[in-house]
């Protein structure tokens, strides 16, 4: 099946040997870099099972950027705070709806502080203050 909506982040085969890094081939378990983002900016991705002319099978699923929250199975997401900068958002679909197969797939998510200009500036400007203090008091 072919992807549906925007490139695919992934795409799965029902026998699970095949992923999608938008154009590049990888295997289960590869890691795709999807950049810089700021903070507060929101990352929406949309789950869509693809159904073949098999009833009650699923196809393949693909993971797209869409804003579109269409899934036509249940699913459920949650998100593991590992660390403050560590996060895994974990995907299942929940088909077939019986406990097994684990998540379908694992979003890690590392975080990297960067101090912010005017934080910059404050620190700077009290350490030139505290080198002013030091030399006036070596004068004295």
């Amino acid at each position: 099946a072919g992807p549906v909506g925007h490139p695919p982040v992934m795409a799965m085969s029902a026998s699970g040997s095949v992923t999608v890094f938008g154009e590049t081939p990888g295997a289960i378990g590869d890691s795709a870099y999807l950049g810089f983002f700021a903070a507060g900016e929101e990352l929406i991705f949309r789950l869509t099972n693809v159904w073949p002319d098999t009833p009650d099978t699923i196809d393949s699923q693909i993971f797209t950027g869409s804003s579109s929250p269409l899934n036509p199975a249940p699913d459920y997401t949650f998100v593991d705070f590992t660390s403050a900068t560590t996060a895994y958002v974990h995907w299942e679909d929940l088909f077939p709806p019986v406990a097994v197969g684990g998540e379908d797939v694992v979003f890690f998510l590392e975080l990297t502080p960067v101090p912010e200009p005017s934080s910059l500036l404050l620190i700077g400007s009290g350490l030139i203050g505290l080198i002013g203090l030091a030399r006036r008091r070596s004068r004295s």
